[in-house]
């Protein structure tokens, strides 16, 4: 998921690091209707065939988006995920790319979202992350042994993480963190900001949010140091705060209107070459704002809809230029009217370039990218048929970037609150589908152009490309094809019998832009006898 949510009596989900947290019925959404044909012709565009590599069933796969890295230093950037259940278990791994094999998992005593941090440290790589045990745990990335853990009083988890510079002067980069809630309407708990070290987990800076209010977002990081920070709840108003490197306090900041933030905060330079901030209120209201002097740029509100998950940058409006696209559900918490709404917006302006709308409720940030190099982006949103963590279940729905038609829609079986991830491996993309302990990694052919790839794009620090000095350097997922595939291995190395190997050989293709979606039908209709599931 994006972002905490706050903790209320109602449970609801959120995308690169929110989570259902209450007890209360889920509010219930309509069912998600049947696919359509997987093929939708684009123009004279080029065809993309997209090649199912696996599909497993994954106990660590849960609502924390994913990452990728390369821990074994072979080329190939290996998957982190983190789940578990909600006041019984968590769970952290890292997943072979290649053939979706469980290397390992590190267990905890409740459920873990936040989206994890990666530090180098001499001798080894660590993944930070954290959860509902109100604590953030360091493991290293190739054996899942804990390096460190911190804890802090007050009995509130820790929400988010941002890799930062290093403070301390020990080599080592460190963590910005933020933690902050309540467990009842009557007492609220004014959120935390913490600069950590990377190294060993101390902490070097705390200091309590400017306003006193909740934060859930993760903060974004501006090219100079200074930090973009949003805080408040569903009905408690926040505000959007630029923070000083070295201090953590405030440069400037902007209210919200209503409601406070839950969704996190994104940077995208202008045609003109300025710095924008764009953030969304949980009322679905979207503000850009100068990133220099915090002045208002322009603001748009979508009346009667309400959303957690951040905007994602790409270009929709045909001139090139940085636009945004949202995510919002039909309704009001705890009652939402069984649509998702997908608008595209321009960056400038705020202008409604598009609009569509999709069976159920979408938490987590859309993934940009374009397919057919038309300069034009399409789009990928993920929806739950219901608001329920344990029932729900996920479709996920691409939208051609010319025309804003479905192009293709994957069920997820389901509940679905993790970012999808784009992967560069070598020549190809992998596109990651995530949900509630499965997943499945997809192929491209051909090239992809990645705008917003993951849960806080391509860097994990809410910047899009248009604002790095070297954009084509730094994509996510670099690295090369580790050659020739192992077969008939299932989870931690058990092997699969004969007429499992060859089923699991029989993966699904579809053509984007061109089939007629037979095979994808066919391929949902023996998923059971494809998937495998890890002991």
């Amino acid at each position: 998921m994006d972002a905490c949510p706050p903790l209320t009596r109602f449970s609801f989900a959120l995308s690169l690091t929110a989570i259902l947290l209450a007890a209360a019925p889920p509010a219930q959404a309509a069912p998600a209707r049947s696919a359509p044909p997987a093929g939708v012709r684009k123009g004279a565009g080029t065809r993309k065939v997209l090649t199912r590599l696996w599909l497993r069933h994954l106990p660590v796969a849960g609502i924390g988006s994913p990452v990728a890295y390369d821990f074994d230093g072979d080329g190939q950037r290996e998957i982190v995920l983190v789940g578990g259940k909600m006041g019984r278990w968590g769970a952290a791994g890292v997943v072979a790319q290649r053939d979706g094999r469980l290397l390992w998992k590190h267990r905890f005593s409740d459920e873990q979202y936040v989206t994890p941090a990666i530090l180098t440290v001499p001798g080894q790589t660590l993944l930070v992350t954290g959860g509902r045990d109100q604590r953030l745990h360091a493991l290293d990335g190739k054996t899942g042994e804990e390096v460190w853990t911190l804890s802090r009083p007050g009995g509130i988890n820790f929400n988010a993480l941002l890799v930062v510079p290093d403070a301390d002067g020990d080599g080592v980069r460190d963590l910005l963190a933020t933690r902050g809630g309540g467990y009842d309407d009557a007492r609220r708990i004014p959120g935390e900001i913490l600069r950590i070290s990377g190294r060993n987990g101390t902490v070097l800076t705390a200091v309590e949010v400017p306003d006193g209010r909740e934060i859930y977002s993760a903060p974004a990081r501006l090219p100079e140091g200074d930090l973009l920070v949003a805080t408040g709840s569903l009905r408690i108003p926040g505000h959007l705060f630029r923070l000083d490197a070295r201090h953590l306090q405030p440069r400037w900041r902007r209210r919200a209107r209503h409601s406070g933030f839950i969704a996190s905060p994104v940077v995208y330079r202008s045609a003109e070459g300025r710095l924008l901030v764009a953030a969304v209120e949980f009322e679905a209201r979207v503000l850009v704002v100068d990133a220099e002097t915090g002045t208002s740029v322009w603001a748009r509100a979508f009346d009667g809809l309400e959303t957690e998950a951040s905007v994602a940058v790409g270009r929709f409006g045909g001139d090139g230029t940085p636009d945004l696209v949202s995510v919002a559900a039909e309704g009001h918490m705890p009652v939402y009217r069984g649509k998702a709404h997908v608008l595209w917006l321009d960056g400038a302006s705020g202008a409604v370039l598009a609009r569509r709308a999709v069976p159920g409720v979408a938490v987590s940030t859309p993934v940009v990218f374009d397919l057919d190099g038309d300069a034009l982006d399409e789009t990928l949103v993920v929806a739950n048929d219901r608001f329920d963590q344990m029932t729900g279940r996920a479709t996920a729905y691409l939208f051609d970037g010319r025309s804003h038609r479905l192009l293709w829609r994957r069920p997820l079986r389901r509940f679905a609150a993790a970012t999808p991830l784009l992967i560069r491996s070598g020549a190809q993309w992998h596109l990651l589908l995530a949900a509630q302990q499965r997943a499945e990694l997809w192929r491209f052919t051909g090239p992809v152009d990645p705008q917003w790839p993951a849960f806080r794009g391509a860097r994990g620090d809410g910047l899009h490309r248009s604002v790095w000095a070297e954009a084509g350097a730094k994509q996510t997922g670099q690295g090369e094809p580790s050659g020739e595939e192992e077969q008939g291995v299932n989870g931690e190395g058990r092997q699969l019998d004969p007429a499992e190997q060859a089923r699991q050989r029989t993966t699904p293709t579809v053509e984007i832009g061109g089939s007629t979606g037979d095979e994808e039908r066919r391929g949902d209709e023996t998923k059971r006898s494809q998937e495998q599931h890890a002991p």
